[in-house]
């Protein structure tokens, strides 16, 4: 079955004039002839992007998402609605984010953290401002001191930057670690410092 929400290796089965046909995990999709590279023939194998458009219909892209299913993104709000919000995820189809997933209110033009997630009822990928329920309360033990990590800052304090650490754990960046060079929902590469004993993270932007 495809994977929604997420990167799929699909093998090019068929050509027309319009496009291709591709096929991944016994399932068929057509996707326009502009997705591809010119150089495309039968047989090829392409990695995709796959996503629900609505009411069912699945679809692939070679357009690069801000985040895929699993994953946190600082996004913007492009419309309000009273069922919810929808933010620009980087493709042709905006995130929605139900309104049981908003804990506060939003603005339009607006960023704000998100945590994706699939709604296997639907297969469609959705969000959740309550993002901070989706992260893991105990470390790891993937986590080692000096390990380099993928890091979101999501908050501000003034003993320094909460962050997001590869998209499951809570992490700090002190102040003392060139302050300046950090913004609120910007992602940054660092280092795994201390995780001290009652399980949280000190992170490090330098290796020790």
């Amino acid at each position: 079955m495809l994977k929604i929400g997420a990167y799929n290796n699909f093998r090019v089965v068929k050509g027309t004039n319009r496009g291709w046909h591709i096929e991944e995990g016994g399932e068929t999709l057509f996707i326009p002839k502009k997705e591809l590279p010119p150089t495309t023939i039968v047989g090829h194998r392409v990695k995709l992007f796959v996503y629900n458009k609505g009411k069912g219909e699945i679809r692939a892209t070679s357009a690069i998402p801000y985040a895929q299913v699993d994953q946190f993104a600082y996004l913007k709000v492009k419309d309000v609605t009273r069922f919810g919000i929808f933010m620009d995820w980087g493709i042709e189809k905006d995130l929605f984010v139900p309104s049981r997933f908003i804990k506060e209110e939003v603005e339009q033009g607006k960023s704000y953290i998100v945590r994706l997630f699939l709604d296997e009822m639907e297969r469609s990928v959705i969000g959740s401002l309550d993002w901070e329920n989706f992260l893991l309360t105990e470390p790891g033990k993937e986590l080692k001191r000096n390990q380099q990590a993928r890091l979101l800052v999501c908050g501000i304090k003034d003993i320094g930057f909460p962050v997001i650490i590869n998209d499951k754990y809570r992490g700090l960046i002190y102040r003392d670690e060139n302050a300046d060079s950090i913004r609120y929902g910007e992602r940054k590469q660092g280092y795994i410092k201390k995780i001290r004993g009652d399980g949280r993270i000190d992170v490090s932007l330098t290796r020790e």
